[in-house]
């Protein structure tokens, strides 16, 4: 074993207030981030946030992500899958799982380039045992974030005139999650997900008009808040059968549904001069607020296929559809404004341990993981639909000799789009620190 090793399993196992103390330290960590997330859920800028809710975060957790996304069919009871409620079934201990996310960006329109950072919580969750058939979790996860700012300017139809144009955007919502997973008979598994919703989406539109004398010039400020809250629903179902001795074929399925969510709407009005002054004569903050509608959200379906060797080896394969062309705004009835259209995702990813009962040898413990993912994004821009895809790699490096607890690290490298012809290039690398806790509670002692 290494030096870095030795003294590693030296320090976890001696000093045994860093096995139970570390996850307080870390759920208290977690509160205060989850504090900050409400004010704010980006990470970093998205022009394409500025469709639908926004931009929407994977709901995979740190293992899903080292492996492209995928995993909607496996599970090996240690990690929590958050893709498929049913896997909860083979959880065993209580389990909890909190991750970091930190993303860098470079963006590029074909005539201008950025770079952005942001970070983020990403997920926090407690999966607790009812019994040897049903395992619950409860979790707390961004939904979905809106970060943009475009700007542009356009000659005024029918005159001389000129007039520069700001688009903004922020805000976002989050999911409280309760997640059920039963055991149905030797192989089968079926579970259900009941989400709350909430948060709000603010974006504004500015136009300011550019006249011969410029003490003359002023803008028009349209403001758009929407907030949300209601339940969604999510259910999945797992099937697992035996080919040989250590080995397993797995096959699942999860239906996101596609509902309508109770939303508020406040618009507001000013017209300004260009030292942000009411105009003489003008109406200051001219409000409507609309009190009952609602946002129809797409539905996402998502199969997969698992190769297991339990502790070994995973191979799996995944395909989503999102129905983007079902999303309905505020007071809309059609899709024809949404710019949104139906999507796919395929993803694949593998997993390896070089033997996780040898008797040294720390590196031997550690799970790698490499996964790759291939789609077509929701958004319409110009009639055209970007791409977009992604490579991953990362490993779980153990935190105790029985595995059960996990310090997970994944990376991942991506674009999005093409730069030129009205679209957006997006070039990223994702960050995703994770810890997973495992342990036996409300166990009675029996002595002999």
């Amino acid at each position: 074993m290494s030096t870095f090793a030795s003294s590693y399993w030296l320090l976890v196992h001696r000093y045994r207030f860093i096995r139970y103390a570390l996850p307080v330290f870390i759920v208290h960590c977690s509160l205060f981030i989850v504090h900050s997330a409400a004010l704010a859920q980006g990470i970093g800028n998205a022009p394409y946030s500025a469709l639908g809710v926004g931009e929407t975060f994977s709901g995979g957790f740190a293992v899903n992500q080292m492996m492209g996304g995928s995993g909607v069919a496996a599970s090996n009871g240690i990690y929590i899958n958050n893709l498929n409620p049913a896997l909860l079934a083979r959880n065993r201990n209580v389990t909890f799982e909190v991750g970091l996310l930190g993303q860098l960006k470079r963006l590029n329109d074909g005539t201008q380039r950025q770079q952005t950072a942001g970070g983020n919580l990403n997920y926090l969750t407690l999966g607790l045992p009812i019994n040897r058939r049903w395992t619950a979790s409860i979790g707390l996860q961004p939904y979905s974030y809106v970060d943009y700012e475009i700007r542009e300017t356009k000659p005024i139809s029918g005159s001389i005139y000129y007039a520069d144009y700001t688009y903004k955007g922020n805000g976002g919502l989050s999911r409280v999650a309760l997640n059920n997973g039963f055991s149905i008979g030797k192989s089968l598994y079926a579970g259900i997900s009941a989400s709350y919703l909430f948060g709000n989406i603010n974006r504004q539109a500015i136009s300011r008009l550019r006249l011969f004398d410029a003490a003359q010039d002023y803008q028009i400020s349209l403001q758009n808040r929407v907030n949300y809250h209601d339940l969604t629903f999510k259910g999945g179902l797992a099937w697992r059968q035996k080919l040989r001795e250590k080995l397993f074929l797995n096959l699942a399925g999860t239906a996101d549904f596609g509902t309508d969510i109770r939303a508020e709407q406040i618009r507001s009005y000013e017209v300004l001069d260009v030292s942000d002054q009411l105009i003489p004569g003008t109406l200051p903050d001219t409000v409507n607020r609309d009190t009952n509608g609602s946002v129809r959200l797409a539905p996402t379906y998502r199969v997969g296929l698992s190769l297991e060797s339990p502790f070994k080896f995973t191979f799996n394969a995944d395909l989503a559809w999102h129905r983007g062309s079902k999303f309905r705004s505020f007071g809309n009835t059609g899709n024809l404004d949404e710019k949104l259209r139906d999507s796919y995702t395929v993803s694949v990813g593998a997993e390896y341990t070089p033997n996780i009962l040898a008797a040294t040898g720390y590196w031997k413990h550690v799970p790698y993981r490499l996964g790759f993912s291939y789609g077509k994004t929701p958004y319409s821009v110009n009639g055209q639909q970007p791409n977009e895809w992604s490579v991953s790699t990362g490993m779980s490096l153990p935190l105790s000799r029985g595995g059960l607890s996990d310090l997970n690290l994944a990376f991942t490298y991506g674009q999005r789009g093409a730069a030129g012809g009205g679209l957006i290039q997006e070039q990223y690398g994702r960050f995703l620190m994770g810890f997973t806790f495992n342990d036996r509670w409300f166990q009675r002692l029996v002595i002999d």
